[in-house]
């Protein structure tokens, strides 16, 4: 349960903020992107979980639709990229999602997952404090407006308590390997707030990217289902 908090609560949402402090969204998307095929790695390294070609063919699907969107359908987009130390933070905080993603197969379910995600936001803290107090003596820790601090409100329930728990639920249900694939549907949803929210015009790469995900995660269950047939 420390180890999870660890990566997740403190190494994961510290590593994120700080990239994004040096480095762009899109970079950091990208980055994010590739947290399937790492969750694959780890799952093979440490229980040999093998995947089948249908799911492979999904996973490189998926991706292909999430840079679709990320790149807004213009290879060049990826070309004119300028990678700073903050990529290199968000990677960092990628691999450790994914490790957190695969040991939460090891933890025990007889815990109610309300009180297991309790205690594990809890021991993060415990951990994560010097580093608050670290940046509280070396600058400003104080809200400066009312829109920080319903953003604050807003990663506080909503980006942190409610993600986790649907997270840790649907990892607990499908696995690590079939949940990451819906890790591509992050760019999906950042598109539908900013065509929402920021006035951004709607395009065909969008119906693209969404096809190739949707597509890849479809095939990415095929396995799952005709293995449910073949034990009933």
């Amino acid at each position: 349960m420390t180890t999870l908090s660890i990566l997740s609560v403190t190494i994961f949402n510290s590593f994120t903020y700080i990239s994004l402090q040096t480095t762009l969204v899109l970079n950091s998307t990208i980055m994010a992107s590739t947290a399937p095929v790492i969750m694959i790695g780890f799952s093979w390294l440490m229980f040999r979980t093998k995947i089948s070609k249908l799911q492979l063919i999904g996973i490189i699907l998926s991706l292909l639709g999430a840079l679709a969107i990320i790149l807004k359908g213009n290879l060049n987009n990826l070309y004119t990229l300028n990678f700073t130390i903050g990529d290199i933070w968000m990677f960092a905080a990628v691999i450790s999602w994914c490790l957190y993603s695969v040991l939460l197969k090891k933890m025990d379910t007889s815990i109610p997952q309300l009180a297991s995600l309790e205690v594990m936001i809890i021991i993060g803290l415990f951990f994560i404090i010097p580093f608050y107090l670290f940046e509280s003596f070396n600058g400003t820790f104080l809200l400066s407006s009312t829109y920080d601090f319903f953003i604050i409100i807003y990663v506080a329930i909503f980006a942190s308590i409610a993600a986790y728990f649907a997270w840790n639920k649907g990892v607990y249900l499908i696995g690590p390997n079939r949940a990451g694939l819906f890790l591509h549907f992050i760019p999906v949803f950042a598109a539908i707030w900013a065509i929402t929210f920021l006035n951004e015009s709607f395009a065909i790469f969008h119906i693209v990217g969404v096809f190739f995900i949707i597509t890849g995660i479809i095939l990415s269950n095929i396995r799952f289902k005709n293995e449910q047939n073949s034990q009933n």
